[in-house]
């Protein structure tokens, strides 16, 4: 999640009562490199955060941040640039990207309150006004309720109803006063929609080789990871990796409280009774991935005893078993980029 991206540096900057500056990719078509969402960040001191591009436009995001920063008032900018013209400022890609760009004070209201509801795996709705001079924002539920605002007034309610349609999938939009898309266009937009699902994570069930190695490897890719092992003997091959290894069963370990579409459960125990144990909790919550390492004769027992459990089979027609993608994979660092691979391939909705 970008937000996660660029909060240590503006937790840092707001310790330090320094006033910074926010660019938000609010658009992006055709081969732009980062969804909207993305942002990049200047404090008033120079340091940078964050990326909207590929690297190609944030040194004049940069200077405008610092206009901004200067008393500039919000704005929105575009960039567009045709791969024939791409050797000024724009994306060498082609793609065209719409970024907001807006000055926030170190007592910003917003910002603790929000990193607290992401912390807690809350799905909330962050809506900017960006209609008059300035850029307040309101902090909701998906109900609607104002959990903290810095913003004149109520939400509006078309940014509340694009809000609502958003929030089973997340995305952002740009809506103005009558909840039409604003986004691109010569419109003065109204509202900056963001929908903040819970950030995505990755349950590992199982130190095996394969599983340590795709703990080492999403811990690599910025993935925040939790492993269940109960076996002391394989939880031991984590004994270097800066995490702690639950040491309960899964059915233990996997609650509904910890259970959403965000979250990905790869069982790679390759132990009969943690995989069951594992797949029957995670079959019965509301998990966006789960995934099981084995060939066709593992999946067969599985599934079976399953069925015994209860399972339907609807449930088990969504595992991925076998796990990963097809690359040919051997070795334990070659499976677990398989499988991380398949994951982020689901969690973006390419797989």
């Amino acid at each position: 999640m970008s937000l996660q991206e660029i909060r240590p540096h503006v937790e840092a900057w707001r310790t330090a009562g320094e006033r910074y500056a926010v660019a938000v990719l609010t658009g992006a078509w055709h081969s732009a490199p980062r969804r909207p969402g993305a942002r990049f960040a200047r404090s008033a001191g120079g340091e940078i955060t964050g990326n909207v591009s590929a690297g190609c436009v944030e040194a004049d995001l940069a200077e405008r941040l610092d206009a901004v920063l200067a008393g500039d008032p919000p704005t929105f900018v575009t960039y567009g640039v045709s791969d024939e013209t791409a050797h000024g400022v724009g994306l060498a890609c082609g793609g065209t990207i719409e970024v907001h760009l807006a000055a926030r004070s170190p007592t910003d209201p917003v910002w603790p309150e929000l990193m607290q509801r992401l912390d807690a795996r809350d799905t909330v709705l962050l809506l900017t006004d960006v209609s008059g001079a300035g850029a307040g924002r309101w902090l909701v539920t998906p109900d609607g309720d104002v959990l903290v605002a810095d913003a004149t007034g109520v939400p509006p309610e078309p940014a509340l109803a694009t809000g609502r349609r958003l929030s089973d999938t997340g995305g952002v939009a740009v809506v103005d006063a009558r909840g039409a898309d604003a986004s691109g266009t010569s419109a003065e937009p109204a509202t900056i929609v963001e929908v903040l699902l819970p950030a995505r994570r990755l349950v590992v069930v199982g130190a095996t080789p394969v599983g340590a190695a795709l703990v080492r490897l999403a811990l690599a890719a910025g993935v925040p990871v939790e492993v269940i092992e109960p076996r002391t003997a394989y939880a031991a091959a984590l004994d270097d990796v800066p995490l702690a290894v639950d040491g309960r069963w899964p059915d233990e370990a996997l609650t509904d409280g910890d259970a959403d579409p965000s979250t990905a459960v790869a069982v790679v125990s390759h132990d009969e009774r943690l995989d069951v144990a594992a797949l029957e909790a995670a079959l019965r919550r509301p998990y966006g991935y789960v995934g099981l390492l084995g060939g066709g004769r593992t999946r067969r027992r599985r599934f079976e005893a399953l069925r015994e459990a209860g399972v339907s089979e609807e449930r088990m027609a969504g595992v991925h078993a076998p796990i990963g993608l097809d690359i040919g994979a051997e070795r334990p660092a070659e499976i677990a980029l398989a499988i991380l691979a398949q994951i982020v391939a689901a969690w973006r909705g390419a797989g």
